[in-house]
């Protein structure tokens, strides 16, 4: 867990799987693409979900003024997260 001042608690999971990094509260989840290859993420393909609303992550609000300070809020800490959090490197015999 991290510390993340977002609108619903200051409590927060930060996620990686393949091409996406992400954060997830209580109430939200924030993703954005993530360059496989720099392994950086890169600014598109932005993703938001509010979970109380939308358990089945089917409406994206991302970019819309409604949703901006929530967005702006999570994306900071997910990209403060992604410069303090040091890379992993798999074993090359692992598959």
């Amino acid at each position: 867990m991290i510390r993340a001042d977002v609108a619903d608690g200051p409590e927060a999971a930060s996620i990686e799987t393949g091409p996406i990094i992400g954060i997830r509260t209580s109430r939200y989840l924030y993703g954005m693409r993530f360059d496989e290859r720099t392994r950086r993420p890169v600014d598109d393909g932005f993703q938001l979900y509010d979970l109380d609303h939308d358990s089945f992550e089917r409406e994206n609000p991302a970019g819309r003024s409604a949703s901006s300070k929530v967005e702006r809020t999570l994306r900071e800490a997910l990209l403060e997260w992604d410069r303090n959090t040091p890379l992993l490197e798999a074993p090359e015999d692992a598959t």
